[in-house]
């Protein structure tokens, strides 16, 4: 009974420790966020294609019920460095600036950002459905939160991981 007990214990305290260690060394193209508002939205982002220096990986905003919304490259300007995402399923659209932060909301590195939020995401769910046929729910402005690392099968791109 009381080993039992031990090990529940332990396994609380190593789930967090363990969530919060995989978003720390993470790569941006391997990282999958999840919408804090908790409405089934989730942001994945996968290694780039493009073969651009600029491009550094490409982004699927998903949700549950409506699917596939948007598709993202994402790449980073050079000079500032803005890291960015440009829907790719509709050319000509405004890009969406990424803004990366650590668990205790201070800018944070894009390999090791514990959340992000996109700017103008929301509006754009909202005005592109808005054409279409209403599907909710909507997204709006949200954080979004880390939710796991994936690995990617056949990736031989080599990243530099930041502590």
């Amino acid at each position: 009974m009381m080993n039992s007990k031990l090990l529940s214990c332990a396994v609380a305290l190593l789930v967090p420790w363990a969530t919060t260690l995989a978003w720390a060394v993470c790569p941006l193209d391997q990282s999958v966020y999840r919408d804090a508002a908790q409405r089934g939205f989730t942001l994945e982002f996968s290694p780039s294609t493009s073969g651009l220096a600029t491009d550094i990986a490409t982004a699927q905003l998903r949700q549950t019920r409506r699917g596939a919304i948007f598709s993202f490259e994402v790449g980073h300007s050079s000079g500032y460095g803005t890291v960015y995402m440009v829907r790719t399923d509709a050319p000509g659209t405004r890009e969406h600036n990424i803004h990366f932060f650590d668990r205790r909301m201070a800018v944070a590195a894009p390999d090791n950002a514990a959340w992000i939020f996109v700017s103008n995401l929301g509006p754009a769910d909202w005005y592109d459905n808005q054409r279409q046929a209403q599907r909710e729910p909507f997204l709006g402005d949200v954080m979004w939160r880390f939710l796991r690392c994936k690995i990617h099968a056949g990736t031989t791109k080599q990243k530099t991981i930041r502590p």
